[in-house]
């Protein structure tokens, strides 16, 4: 299945189709999707019911995880490498 991408706003934000990210993404898929980050800043993948490490296996194809600190020893709700926006 070939990616499709659906603009949300002409110069920001397109909605990404035709991937499972539950799956290893190959580099050339990956370079798509790199490409449409590069061009629409923020990538939404509707329906994907990712677990924790796909997310983080995914995340890593951009490069290495920043660790969210600990805000003032807050009790954070989600483990250090999972941001909690």
């Amino acid at each position: 299945m070939a990616i499709e991408l659906t603009p949300l706003h002409p110069t920001l934000g397109v909605e990404l189709r035709g991937v499972d990210l539950t799956r290893p993404v190959t580099p050339e898929v990956f370079a798509e999707i790199e490409a449409a980050f590069h061009r629409y800043g923020i990538l939404v993948f509707p329906e994907q019911p990712l677990t924790d490490e796909q997310q983080l296996a995914f995340s890593r194809l951009f490069g290495p995880l920043e660790v969210n600190p600990n805000y003032a020893g807050a009790k954070m709700r989600l483990r250090p490498d999972v941001a909690d926006i």
